[in-house]
């Protein structure tokens, strides 16, 4: 092969690399900070919740009237996030290159000790534990794939392309299922129940940090304990 031509493929496998560490590492900082950031918020039990004040709780995931198809294995859960990774081969041998991520959330309920709160999750990034790497391989199992993610928010690029032995596709997966315990920051209010006419309950929406779309939801171990 002309040096001319491996001078560049070298230099697209080493930027690829240095994009895909580079984002990790972002995401690792970003993720620690979250937690720092929820960690100094002591969760609060429904009867101490103020109206309009910034609040965290931790309990246990209930879904509402909808629950949603998590895009890589298809479970039904209120929130899920996806990150993807395409592994190309080239000359001097297989490289990562990051895809991005996406992410949906819905409504949903927490019950903790003393009572429930309704959760409006429309918006926000939920931060969840990824599992282990899928590559599905199939075209038609990628596309299905492709097309849910299609429905959510975030950065991920499509379409990809694979095939020929020589591009495969990843994706690593977190799902907020029902029965899951969780922490959520957001602003407490209180509204009519829609449930029970003449009853009121509490709501958190609305975010508690600048760079957070919404409400913050994770399942960190470590904050749902």
């Amino acid at each position: 092969m002309p040096l001319e031509w491996i001078c560049p493929i070298g230099l697209v496998a080493s930027v690829g690399l240095a994009g895909l560490t580079y984002w990790l590492l972002g995401r690792v900082v970003g993720d620690r900070a979250r937690v720092r950031r929820l960690a100094a918020m002591a969760p609060v039990e429904p009867s101490a919740i103020a109206d309009g004040a910034p609040v965290r709780v931790v309990g246990v995931v209930r879904a509402g009237p909808r629950t949603l198809r998590s895009p890589v294995h298809d479970r039904a859960c209120v929130a899920w996030l996806v990150e993807g990774t395409q592994h190309k081969l080239e000359p001097r041998g297989w490289t990562a290159l990051s895809a991005g991520e996406a992410w949906r959330a819905i409504g949903f309920f927490v019950d903790m000790p003393g009572g429930a709160v309704w959760v409006e999750a429309e918006g926000a990034h939920p931060h969840l534990a990824l599992g282990a790497p899928h590559e599905p391989g199939e075209r038609a199992r990628n596309d299905a794939i492709r097309a849910r993610l299609a429905e959510g928010q975030g950065s991920i690029r499509l379409p990809f392309t694979e095939g020929k032995g020589r591009s495969r596709l990843a994706w690593r997966e977190g799902a907020l299922r029902e029965g899951d315990r969780v922490t959520v920051a957001g602003r407490a209010r209180r509204e009519a129940d829609p449930a029970a006419p003449g009853a009121t309950r509490l709501v958190l929406a609305g975010a508690i940090a600048r760079l957070e779309p919404g409400v913050s939801i994770s399942d960190d171990p470590t904050l749902t304990a």
